[in-house]
């Protein structure tokens, strides 16, 4: 702790033991904010004397810190905690101190990733809609030059002929749409501020252009850009006069020195006079933006420059730093709920914590990894943990990816226990296209390129090349023959195979620098069916491969619904099961995991390799008609998920469960597993019994219960270095293989006298 370095607003400390998973003791320090007494407390190292030292600032010289505030917050709990428990209660102690302002995300979520068979329809006004379909924004692709033309060709050849991958769900336009009366370049460099409500010359009407948008694709959802200030300087004078708000002009923002030290370029980047609408106004402004903007179709909003605020408060008399902050957010929300969400969600109280919001999903937050923004968050789902990574007509470097996705994960530890996280859009087409698709895939947050509408044009590749057939694999794979909708959206095409966690490190990779330290770094994902692992290769090792390992403890202190079939302890905690599975998407073997012998893998620098772990479950028949005699095994079957897919886990809707199946006339019972896939195509199924069946029950004309059984191919292979047998089962699910709820039934058949 003597060496943090200043601005720490999180810290995760391991004070003993040093095993996977569960094993060792952690403990956690979080400033505060303190909202009523308007200040915010940091961390830094004290040097040789001290651990560290707690600063507290209010961000405006007319305030002082008050007595008796909250300033910090030590976690320590008992040494059978684990990491990711620890994390999750923080969370909720955290919003206890903050008195309600932020909330945990696992209360916020409460039930929006549980189980859900189909025909169980979506829910009216889905705060994370976002997270269902994959969505295009413009950033990357066009930048400041965005016109509605390359945001309609996206949507035409995304739906031409079907398309490869079908449209998306939703798109943001990015900043260069607003009304801020640039004359050139230079304004931007100077943060001209907003002018008016509408778009630019190019964009406005904004409800024409937004209606063309839609012409063939009406269930699109359309979201703007902008900065919590209104553009990147604030509000001009002339449309604050036009709309009665009074305007602080000529703010220059005040810079903790950690900011200069760390990032000077964006310091000097930001280092400009503002024009701020004052806080008693705020309401006003939002509540007349987004009521205008949700009159013209948009959907929803992308809103930038959060952490700025704060910084732009000296010399105002109504509020500090982070009561400025909270304000601004308060008021964007309660607009957005108003005038943007469908089922129109109150914005008052649902207890005694006056500024708790109902989870809403119309912002997209940005630039908001403060402790005065997030402890802020009351009802945000979703938010950005990134800063920005790539730009228009820029090639990435791979040290810049590869501290990208050390940084999302990381900071995923803090921000993912109160929002969704937000790992931001990438280019598809570009070099670095597979290893940011990992990313997005098992980071649990919204899965949206930036790629030049020429991509999505079919007619470049071959049938299923190019990179869509990237995008197809984080989707779920869907019947082009038919024109059902997906049971996770309710839409057809466009679905986002889902996690329904948050990507965190591994226990064993929390505490370690991937970018100097020559081995994999894990990032693990939860999902219906199990569980799922990124080794990412973050170390330039000049070539050189480097080692890592998959252990069972990589993933078990993570709950995933797949354990709910598996016996319970008293203590209400899921027993680990007999064993897990573990299968390489790249190299499409599967074998046992087990902790004294775990995965091997090897990858070389900017590379990336995704393993899905399913736990096995046995399968038994018994011999005797009363169960009188004890049942006798079968072997083993586990469900890996849907195939053509990076999360194959995730096609489940429902997480397997036990099934007994009697055969009349023989009085003989066998145990199976039922599993409902989400889609089509082909289920991945391994066994160590050389036959198994699909079940389905269906009715009779007469009425009668039939059983029609198909008959699983399955083959064996090698893995060189890994087991001796692999068997991977593989049957295609038509409309025949399931019953009418969409449930596939698996038994096996290698009964001694049958």
């Amino acid at each position: 702790m003597s060496e943090a370095p200043m601005e720490t607003q999180f810290c995760v400390l391991r004070v003993a033991g040093g095993g996977k998973g569960s094993d060792g003791e952690f403990a956690v320090l979080a400033p505060l904010v303190c909202h009523e007494g308007e200040c915010r407390s940091t961390i830094e190292g004290g040097g040789a004397f001290d651990d560290f030292v707690l600063v507290v600032t209010t961000n405006n010289a007319c305030f002082e810190p008050p007595r008796g505030a909250n300033l910090l917050m030590c976690l320590h709990p008992p040494r059978d905690t684990s990491l990711y428990e620890t994390l999750n209660l923080s969370a909720s102690v955290l919003s206890r101190l903050t008195r309600g302002r932020c909330l945990p995300r696992l209360a916020k979520e409460r039930v929006a990733f549980l189980p859900s068979p189909p025909p169980a329809p979506p829910p009216l006004d889905d705060p994370y809609a976002l997270l269902r379909e994959w969505g295009w924004c413009s950033w990357d692709a066009y930048g400041l030059d965005v016109m509605p033309q390359h945001v309609r060709d996206v949507l035409r050849y995304c739906c031409q002929g079907g398309g490869v991958v079908g449209p998306p769900g939703w798109v943001v336009l990015d900043d260069g749409w607003q009304e801020h009366g640039w004359q050139d370049r230079e304004d931007f460099s100077r943060k001209a501020p907003q002018s008016g409500f509408d778009g630019n010359e190019r964009f406005a009407p904004l409800a024409q252009s937004i209606a063309r948008l839609r012409e063939g694709q009406h269930d699109v959802k359309v979201l703007v850009w902008h900065t919590i200030q209104g553009y990147w300087g604030g509000v001009r004078e002339a449309l604050a006069k036009r709309q009665g708000y009074g305007l602080r002009t000529g703010v220059l923002p005040v810079f903790p020195p950690a900011f200069w030290e760390y990032g000077r370029d964006t310091a000097e980047f930001f280092n400009q006079q503002y024009q701020i609408v004052v806080p008693k106004d705020i309401e006003r402004y939002y509540s007349d933006f987004y009521g205008f903007l949700q009159q013209q179709g948009v959907w929803g909003v992308k809103l930038d420059s959060q952490g700025l605020l704060e910084h732009l408060t000296e010399g105002c008399l109504a509020a500090s730093g982070p009561k400025y902050t909270l304000t601004y957010k308060t008021a964007a929300a309660k607009a957005a709920a108003l005038h943007f969400s469908s089922s129109a969600p109150s914005t008052q109280a649902t207890s005694k914590h006056a500024n708790r919001l109902q989870p809403c999903g119309r912002i997209l937050h940005c630039m908001s990894n403060s402790s005065a923004c997030l402890y802020a968050s009351g009802g945000d789902a979703l938010t950005r943990t990134s800063d920005d990574h790539a730009f228009p007509h820029v090639e990435e470097r791979a040290e810049d990816v590869a501290i990208f996705i050390w940084t999302n994960a990381t900071v995923s530890l803090w921000v993912g226990t109160l929002c969704r996280v937000d790992w931001d859009m990438f280019r598809l087409a570009d070099w670095c296209g597979k290893i940011h698709a990992l990313a997005r895939v098992v980071s649990g947050g919204p899965i949206y390129l930036s790629d030049e509408a020429t991509l999505f044009d079919k007619s470049r590749y071959a049938k299923g090349g190019g990179p869509l057939a990237l995008l197809r694999k984080c989707l779920v794979p869907r019947n082009c023959g038919t024109s059902s909708s997906s049971p996770h959206t309710g839409r057809e095409g466009g679905c986002v195979v889902p996690c329904i966690d948050v990507g965190l490190p591994s226990v064993d990779c929390v505490f370690v620098d991937p970018l100097v330290t020559p081995q994999g770094y894990k990032v693990v994902n939860v999902c219906m069916g199990g569980w799922i692992v990124v080794v990412f290769g973050l170390c330039d090792s000049e070539g050189e491969l480097y080692p890592q390992a998959i252990y069972p403890s990589d993933v078990l202190p993570r709950p995933s619904p797949a354990l709910w079939a598996f016996p319970k302890d008293r203590n209400n905690k899921g027993l680990p099961p007999p064993s897990l599975l573990c299968f390489d998407e790249e190299t499409r073997h599967a074998a046992p995991l087990i902790e004294a012998t775990p995965w091997e893998v090897s990858l070389f620098f900017m590379h990336a390799r995704l393993y899905a772990i399913v736990p096995i479950h046995p399968l038994h028949y018994y011999p005797s008609p009363c169960h009188q005699q004890p049942p006798q095994l079968l072997g083993h079957v586990s469900i890996v998920g849907l195939d053509g897919v990076f999360n194959s886990p995730g096609t489940l809707l429902a997480p397997p469960e036990p099934v007994r199946l009697t055969v009349r006339g023989r009085q003989l019972t066998m145990t199976g597993v039922m599993c409902c896939p989400g889609g089509d195509g082909d289920l991945l199924v391994w066994s160590d019994s050389p036959t198994i069946l699909v079940v389905r029950w269906r009715k009779e004309a007469q009425g009668g219960a039939g059983l029609s059984k198909v008959r699983l191919s399955w083959s064996m292979a090698e893995a060189a270095g890994q087991r001796d047998k692999v068997l991977r089962e593989v049957v295609t699910l038509t409309g025949g293989a399931r019953d009418e709820r969409g449930n596939v039934e698996i038994f096996s058949t290698h009964i001694h006298d049958t």
